[in-house]
C-alpha cells in the first residue's frame, strides 16, 4: 500500500511491529529468530531496505490455550513457562 503511493521501504518499515502468541509447543521457541531472519533477508534482497529497517520489532505474549480449569494450581507455572520460553 505505501510502495504504491510512492513512500519508500525506509520511510515506513522501521515503524512497523508484529504480535506473536506462545505456547508451550517447542515451535514457538524458535518463531521470534525465524520471524526476524525473514523479514531482515526480505527487506534487505527484495527492496533494498537499511540496516534500521531490517530489525523486526514484535511482541509476544502468553497463549491461554494451555490453560485449564481441572488442574488451576498448574496454570501459573504454565504461564511462566510459556514467558521465559519467548526469551
Amino acid at each position: 500500500y505505501y510502495l504504491s503511493r510512492g513512500m519508500k521501504i525506509d520511510d515506513f518499515a522501521h515503524n512497523l511491529s508484529f504480535f506473536f502468541s506462545n505456547g508451550l509447543d517447542a515451535e514457538y521457541s524458535v518463531i521470534g529468530r525465524v520471524a526476524r531472519r525473514i523479514w531482515a533477508v526480505a527487506m534487505k534482497e527484495k527492496y533494498g531496505a537499511s540496516e534500521r529497517s531490517q530489525k523486526l520489532k514484535y511482541h509476544v505474549q502468553t497463549s491461554g490455550r494451555s490453560l485449564h480449569a481441572q488442574e488451576m494450581a498448574f496454570n501459573d507455572i504454565r504461564t511462566t513457562l510459556q514467558a521465559l520460553m519467548a526469551l
